[in-house]
């Protein structure tokens, strides 16, 4: 039997991002997000099965893809700081039919960003806030910090 195997069109990629808590390269990551743009590519209310994988060759061969109970708690394992995820799909009226397998997936875990300490000094303004000491405005533009 032959399976006609076909690619997404490439509009479909996305990346997901997380921020690194530990500085590792490492985080999680609900591979679910994804999933109901790849089954809205199929006509109608097709039965669509979606798995995930590691790598591409595993995604063709059908096999060691990634535990479904894994999907929603994903830990970028494989590769610190980036990964890239493949998807196989397969619509279940006609499973010996046709498969999609894309590299659709692409997991970021973005460094924690480099801090910098800034002192800033104020002193109280008597004439716009009489009753409460303390208290004035800061001009952050002038700190030529980027938000």
């Amino acid at each position: 039997m032959d399976v006609a195997i076909y690619k997404f069109d490439d509009s479909i990629r996305q990346n997901l991002y997380t921020c690194d808590d530990d500085e590792d390269g490492i985080s999680n990551f609900d591979l679910r997000e994804f999933d109901n743009t790849i089954k809205n590519l199929f006509p109608g209310d097709q039965p669509v099965t979606i798995k995930h994988y590691t790598s591409q060759q595993d995604a063709e061969q059908d096999t060691n893809a990634i535990p479904f109970k894994s999907y929603s708690n994903y830990r970028n394992i494989s590769s610190p700081f980036e990964q890239m995820i493949y998807t196989r799909s397969q619509n279940m009226l006609a499973p010996d039919c046709s498969v999609y397998i894309q590299q659709v997936l692409t997991l970021i875990v973005n460094p924690i960003p480099e801090t910098e300490n800034i002192t800033a000094e104020i002193c109280n303004d008597p004439i716009s806030y009489p009753n409460t000491p303390s208290i004035g405005l800061f001009d952050l533009t002038a700190t030529n910090l980027i938000f």
